[in-house]
This record gives C-alpha cells, structure tokens and sequence, in this order.
C-alpha cells in the first residue's frame, strides 16, 4: 500500500504531514507488512504504521518485534543519534484515554532492537495526538544528520 503525506489528507484518517515534518517532506512511502503493524523505508527514514493504540509497552513490544524478525528484516539498528517523530490519530470519544508521553515511552522501547540499538540514541522526538476515524500511529525514525 501506499500512503501520501500531504498537508490535505486529515479526512481519510492518513497523517496529515507528521509532526515537526515540512508538507511534502515525506513523499509516498510503500508499507510492507499484514496485520496490524506495517512499515517501509523513505529515504534514510523508518516510517511505521500501528493499527492499534496502547500505553502499554509489555502490548507492543511484542507486536513491534515479532513484525520485524517475521515480515520486515530490512531494518537493522544502528548506531548514532536518531529523531522520531510519532502522530498519534485517536478517535474523539478516546481522546482522552492517552497521554502522549506514555505512547512514546511505550513506542521507543518497541522499537529498540529494530530501528535503533537504544532509546538513548533518541535526542528529538516529536509527538502530535490528533484526532481521526480509527486509533493508529505513524511513527518515522531518522538518523539524525
């Protein structure tokens, strides 16, 4: 599948550009996966997408890493620095179940293994809650330059 990131897309439940991120920055990125976590590279960057929505890390630990070592092998950590960006798209009548502090904490130490080999590697992380039809996030990791 591919998704656009544009300023306009807000309506269909897609990021409207992600947060911190110029519109357009981001051009079409293929996500590769089935179920519930799918992810695919755009440039340098690892951009993730979840179908779900938890605080919780001991839920996505195990989500996050089983997609990585079953459908998506292409990422590898690295060392380095890194900025990640996280949108958080949450229906209405739960906007207010999660603190977006929680959902990064619980997204970095998933992605740790994957896309970095630590989350002390993370020295910008950007987190924007809006809302949307369906709970989903989009997460882009970046080595920072």
């Amino acid at each position: 599948m591919r998704y656009r990131f544009s300023p306009d897309s807000r309506a269909d439940g897609r990021p409207a550009g992600m947060a911190g991120m110029e519109p357009g920055e981001l051009e079409e990125t293929e996500l590769k996966g089935r179920g519930k976590v799918r992810a695919g590279h755009a440039g340098d960057s690892l951009v993730l997408r979840i179908d779900a929505l938890t605080t919780q890390t001991r839920r996505f630990k195990p989500l996050v890493r089983e997609f990585f070592r079953k459908e998506f092998r292409a990422a590898r950590p690295v060392f380095g620095d890194y900025q990640v960006e996280i949108l958080i798209i949450q229906p209405d009548e739960t906007r207010g179940k999660h603190d977006v502090d929680n959902v990064a904490k619980a997204i970095l130490d998933a992605l740790t293994g994957a896309a970095f080999r630590d989350d002390v590697q993370v020295t910008k992380l950007t987190v924007e809650k809006i809302s949307g039809d369906r709970p989903r996030l989009w997460v882009r990791a970046s080595p920072r330059a």
